[in-house]
């Protein structure tokens, strides 16, 4: 896995033109869009245990930390959930909360963006991670922009090959992709036409599409 620094770094400057608010996939959001992140500090970096008290979507939540009084939003390492509005984007959210509300987990928080939101790996007791898991089901994406894990590549390969979760769909839409095309203004149904159509394949032929004339 690349180094958290190199992906955070690519992050911001692939995504530098996504306009978010604070939040998470409720608004738009994914981690530190547009936003340089701040180093987390030596006292939280690292393994903490907590309890999930909330779950936005399908790559997102908020967990209170053992000896902390307020919860903190997490954003789950190195995937990316459908958005709202998005196909998928409910079932996504509610698979994450059947594995995570309200249990007990363990996180390593490797950064935090300027959000003040954790970017962590979160372990079940049985040692299950869930990133990978919600790769594994079919109900996120791996960010092989930003980490090249060959286990995660494997279970999205296992997850499209068997149709399972989003996978469903012959032909869906990356989050970062519809994102990137609302902010120019097109609606979900033109967006998933132009998918199909082989208009917006990447993120280079995204910028190469004129904003929507109203």
């Amino acid at each position: 896995m690349k180094s958290v620094s190199k992906y955070l770094a690519c992050l911001t400057m692939a995504l530098s033109f996504f306009a978010c608010t604070p939040g998470s996939k409720e608004s738009g959001q994914t981690q530190g869009e547009g936003q340089d992140s701040l180093t987390v500090s030596t006292e939280l970096k690292g393994r903490r245990a907590g309890k999930v008290v909330k779950v936005c979507d399908g790559d997102t939540y908020e967990i209170l930390l053992e000896g902390e009084q307020q919860p903190r939003r997490v954003r789950m390492y190195a995937i990316d959930a459908p958005e709202s509005g998005q196909d998928f984007s409910r079932k996504s959210r509610h698979y994450l909360d059947s594995l995570i509300w309200k249990k007990q987990v363990t996180v390593d928080i490797l950064d935090i963006d300027s959000y003040d939101r954790l970017l962590v790996l979160t372990y079940l007791s049985d040692g299950r991670e869930m990133s990978h898991e919600m790769v594994r089901a079919g109900y996120a994406w791996h960010y092989t922009h930003y980490d090249s894990d060959p286990t995660m590549d494997s279970l999205q390969l296992s997850a499209r090959n068997a149709g399972l979760g989003l996978w469903e769909d012959k032909c869906p839409v990356e989050p970062w992709i519809e994102k990137a095309m609302r902010k120019k203004g097109y609606k979900s149904l033109e967006i998933k036409k132009m998918k199909m159509d082989g208009e917006i394949d990447d993120l280079r032929m995204v910028r190469r599409i004129p904003k929507r004339s109203e």
